[in-house]
């Protein structure tokens, strides 16, 4: 049996500025916002057991420095906690920063990127979704 695989598309802001928040991905509105939304505006049920998703794999080209921050809601979008913040380094040449998301047994779930204090000249999010399991040593 083939895994599910789907890749995501970004729609914020195509260069970030000093300290904006933007949502990458999310199964909920927020803040009355479809930005990111997978499926907005007819969003029903879990999209990630929908579409048989455990993990989210994101893969930042960023020129300058911010935060991911990490979310569930149990009251589809309308509030929000935050499970997790990383902070996250401005990348080399050539190279991006990976980030793995176990997401399987959340109904709810966002990823936002807080940019630093300087405007982004590069910024590229690759969002993948994948049925893999992390598999532990």
């Amino acid at each position: 049996m083939s895994e599910a695989h789907v890749k995501f598309g970004y729609t914020g802001t195509a260069l970030p500025d000093n300290a904006e928040v933007v949502v990458l991905l999310a199964t909920a509105p927020t803040s009355g916002s479809g930005a990111g939304v997978i499926a907005y505006p007819a969003h029903a049920g879990n999209q990630f057991q929908n579409m048989k998703i455990r993990r989210i794999v994101v893969g930042l080209i960023n020129s300058q420095a911010g935060t991911l921050k990490e979310y569930i809601s149990a009251d589809r979008g309308a509030n929000w906690t935050q499970i997790s913040s990383t902070a996250v380094a401005a990348i080399a040449a050539n190279s991006q920063n990976i980030y793995d998301f176990f997401v399987e047994h959340y109904t709810d779930w966002k990823l936002t990127w807080t940019n630093g204090a300087t405007i982004q000249a590069t910024f590229s999010p690759n969002i993948v979704g994948t049925g893999q399991r992390v598999i532990a040593n």
